[in-house]
């Protein structure tokens, strides 16, 4: 019987290719962008989607107990799509990779599925850093601090502050790398979004590093902002309970410690 081990284990017959499918998905498990390739010299087409030919290869796969070491590099030329979609601003959604491999472009095998976490971009080829997701479970986590500052997240249940109600509707005049220059906000009110969110219509969102007058900071550009755009923005905070008390009135869901002393009663080191 001729089936995909028999073409794998034959020394004379065995003609692997190999697919990559790259999707990012929402939250209703759709698929909202894909990229396919294959390391053939002409397109395959395999179970509805079209991939295409490419220069693209990728590290050997390991089996192994530790999970760092459930990894793969694919390198790929910087002129495919996958790049020059990602390469900037790198995706907001988790871009999940399948490889497959073929035998006799008729039997195929799943050898590799994880999630992309890293674009290393070069003059020719780009590497494309793919995890297995079995080394999530060995990063730390977020966990809260004894501190005077309150450590809920702006906008989260337990803040309890609505996000809505701190709603702005601004228009995008600018852009300059990380800076957006937006109309709607005078000098008097740098400061504002500080910390707060900037969000565009089709649901992509930054967190706001600085905000001066009519200009914001983000940590990474948008995929494809463009003057005229519209942006709703809302307020940030610094997390003290001034701010709290005075600006949202949400002093009782306030999480931080704001009369612990500065420093220790017993070395006088200053308290972390």
């Amino acid at each position: 019987m001729t089936d995909y081990n028999t073409y794998e284990l034959s020394t004379m017959d065995s003609e692997p290719v190999e697919l990559f499918k790259f999707e990012c998905f929402d939250v209703d498990d759709n698929v909202t962008r894909s990229w396919y390739y294959c390391n053939y010299y002409e397109d395959i087409v395999y179970d509805g989607n079209t991939y295409l030919a490419e220069n693209i290869s990728r590290t050997e796969l390991k089996q192994s107990d530790n999970p760092d070491e459930n990894q793969i590099t694919v390198e790929i030329a910087s002129t495919a799509k996958i790049i020059s979609d990602n390469i900037i601003s790198y995706a907001d959604e988790n871009i999940k990779i399948t490889v497959y491999r073929q035998q006799a472009l008729t039997y195929t095998n799943t050898i590799f599925t994880g999630f992309v976490v890293q674009f290393q971009m070069n003059a020719m080829t780009t590497k494309i850093g793919c995890d297995s997701g079995l080394s999530t479970t060995r990063r730390p986590v977020l966990f809260y601090i004894y501190s005077q500052q309150c450590m809920v997240p702006l906008y989260s249940d337990k803040c309890g502050i609505t996000r809505a109600d701190w709603k702005k509707t601004n228009s995008c005049v600018g852009i300059s790398g990380t800076t957006i220059y937006f109309q709607g906000e005078e000098d008097e009110n740098s400061g504002y979004f500080k910390a707060g969110i900037v969000e565009l219509a089709d649901g992509q969102m930054r967190t706001v590093q600085a905000h001066y007058g009519n200009r914001i900071i983000i940590p990474r550009p948008f995929r494809d902002l463009k003057s005229g755009d519209t942006m709703y923005m809302f307020r940030g905070c610094d997390h003290t309970k001034e701010t709290c008390a005075d600006t949202f009135a949400n002093i009782e869901n306030y999480k931080g410690f704001p009369f612990m002393p500065d420093r220790t009663p017993f070395a006088g080191d200053g308290v972390v």
